[in-house]
Formats: structure tokens, C-alpha cells, sequence
């Protein structure tokens, strides 16, 4: 099990590195994991750390925590008994059944983060690596609903699907109507995508896409964010930074502007853009593999001086 400092109101632990899943876009595969187990005390420790950070989510992921079904039970109940009034369980539900969703609920566990990949199930089981996962995540989320748990899901946008963001919110809303969160990721060119780059979506089709996403959810009501592992601002999000969760953190945590984690960059087409301080760039290996594709600035910089200044309708000199 690690421990980590995840987003700045919510503590990550990772219960095991092993998955019941090969997915191609795995970011953090246990082949590439470098670090150690934490022993019972460790945990503790971690628990202590961020319940004294006044942390109010702790996240419990993998790899897959449901493999280890009886530790995930004890970790639940210890993060709830030590105060923490959220525990966010990120998983993708192929092993979660009836009694077992209501053991996780019973233990405490407010909500899930699931990772149904694709609305398509041939799409989704191939990106697992998985055959019937498609078909055992849908039962495991129906589980989950049923005992009560608020289930948030995780599409991970890839080419084959990089112009069918919108059916995937029209599949949520009639398969699971409940359901009112969707958070949008698209390939990390990290771990096994690393190797599989053929997997990344071109920006430029999948911009009009999200912006037509974003139409479907909104008149379903169902909220639609832009996490860290998405994409930039101006693929088919310049019109709505509040729903970027990349530009709500890193500004309110510091007024100075954006801290990327040091895998994104700016290329030529940034330089200009006045999100710029709001948005951490594309993966360095999105500007290599796609040369940028997509990717132009929305709102441009206006200077605060130049000589044909009075020529122009937004400045005055």
C-alpha cells in the first residue's frame, strides 16, 4: 500500500499495485511501480497524516482495491473511524456484486470513481484487456447504486472514440439515470500508452466532440469536468474554465498561476493564449506524436501597448 498527496483537500491511498485488468492506457502499471508495500503501521501513519491535515476525502485506489476485498473492508472503516467524512473507492467494479457493494457501503465508503472506459462494450473490454469486463462493470455500478453509493464515472477518451464523447452521455443517461458526474480523461502518454501512442485522440476531433458533450450533459443535468489527465483548456472547454479541475486547484491554491507536475508543456500555439496561467499545456508526448493537432489559443493576449494599438476596437491608447 502508498500513500500519497493527491489534489489539495484529499489524501490518496493505494492499496495494491496488482489489477484483475491489463488496460493499454494504464498511466501506473505495476510493471513500472518502483515503489514499497506500507505494513499495517504505515498506514496508520498515513491515515494520521492526512486526518491532521484536516483532510476530508481520503481516495483508496490501485491498481484494483476490490482484489483485496477484506483489507479494503478494514481500511474503509479505519479511514471513517479516524474522522474522514469522505472515502472516494476508485475501482473498476468488474468484481463488485450485490453483497459486496452493500459491505463496502455498511463499511463506509460515500462514493466510487469507476472506470467504465467505453459505452461500447467490444471498445471497452479491448482497452481493459479484459473479456465481459464491460458487462460485469455495468452489474457492479447497478450494485453500487443500489446500496446507496454515489457512483461517479471515468471515461478514458482514446482515437477510436475521439467522436463519441456525446453517445457515451446520452448511454449514462438513459442506462444509469442516477448518475449525475462524469469526469472526462483522454490518454496519458505514461506507462503501457507510452507504448501505445497510436491510443491518443487527435484534439481536433475530439474538441467539437466535447463541446457537444457538454451540450448533451448539461440539458440531462449531468455536471461534466475536465480533470488534470484531460485535455487542454481549448479543446472544447475555453468557454467553460470552471468545470477544468487543473485551473480551479492550481489557482486557488496559488494565486500566481498554474504548477503543472512537470509532464505537460506549453508548445508554439500557447504563446499567445491568454488562459495561458489557467492550463498546463498537452503531454510533452502530444506535441511529438500529434505535432499539436487541435490545439490553438481561444482568447488571445492583448498587449498593453502597441503602435498600431489605435487601429484596434478592444484597445485605446
Amino acid at each position: 500500500m502508498t500513500s500519497e498527496s493527491n489534489h489539495y483537500l484529499k489524501g490518496l491511498l493505494r492499496l495494491t499495485m496488482a489489477c484483475n485488468a491489463q488496460c493499454l492506457f494504464c498511466n501506473v502499471p505495476i510493471e513500472d511501480f518502483k515503489g514499497g508495500i506500507l505494513g499495517e503501521r504505515d498506514i496508520v501513519r498515513a491515515l494520521e497524516h492526512f486526518a491532521e491535515q484536516d483532510t476530508r476525502t481520503i481516495t483508496i485506489s490501485g491498481g484494483e482495491p476490490t482484489i483485496a476485498k477484506t483489507r479494503l473492508l478494514d481500511l474503509v472503516r479505519r479511514c471513517r473511524a479516524r474522522g474522514i467524512a469522505n472515502v472516494d473507492l476508485q475501482t473498476n467494479a468488474v468484481l463488485i456484486d450485490d453483497k459486496y457493494a452493500v459491505d463496502l457501503a455498511e463499511a463506509g465508503v460515500t462514493s466510487a470513481f469507476v472506470a467504465l472506459v467505453s459505452h461500447l462494450p467490444h471498445i471497452h473490454d479491448q482497452l481493459m484487456g479484459l473479456v465481459d469486463a464491460h458487462r460485469a462493470c455495468l452489474a457492479g455500478i447497478d450494485a453500487l447504486l443500489q446500496a446507496g453509493v454515489d457512483v461517479r464515472l471515468n471515461p478514458v477518451t482514446v482515437k477510436h472514440t475521439e467522436t463519441l464523447v456525446g453517445d457515451y452521455v446520452d448511454f449514462v443517461a438513459e442506462r444509469f439515470p442516477a448518475i449525475r458526474f462524469i469526469s472526462l480523461s483522454a490518454v496519458q502518454p505514461h506507462g503501457r500508452a507510452a507504448k501505445n501512442l497510436n491510443l491518443l485522440p487527435h484534439y481536433s476531433q475530439l474538441g467539437p466532440a466535447i463541446e457537444l458533450a457538454r451540450k448533451k450533459a448539461a440539458a440531462k443535468k449531468i455536471e461534466m469536468v475536465n480533470p488534470y489527465c484531460g485535455v487542454p483548456i481549448c479543446v472544447g472547454w475555453s468557454d467553460a474554465i470552471g468545470q477544468c479541475v487543473e485551473a480551479i486547484q492550481e489557482v486557488g491554491h496559488d494565486p500566481t498561476g498554474l504548477r503543472n507536475q512537470g509532464n505537460k508543456s506549453h508548445g508554439q500555439p500557447c504563446r499567445k493564449c491568454a488562459l495561458r496561467s489557467l492550463c498546463g499545456g498537452a503531454w510533452h508526448a502530444y506535441w511529438v506524436y500529434r505535432g499539436g493537432d487541435g490545439i490553438e489559443s481561444p482568447v488571445k493576449i492583448i498587449e498593453p501597448w502597441v503602435p498600431t494599438a489605435a487601429e484596434l476596437d478592444f484597445q485605446s491608447v
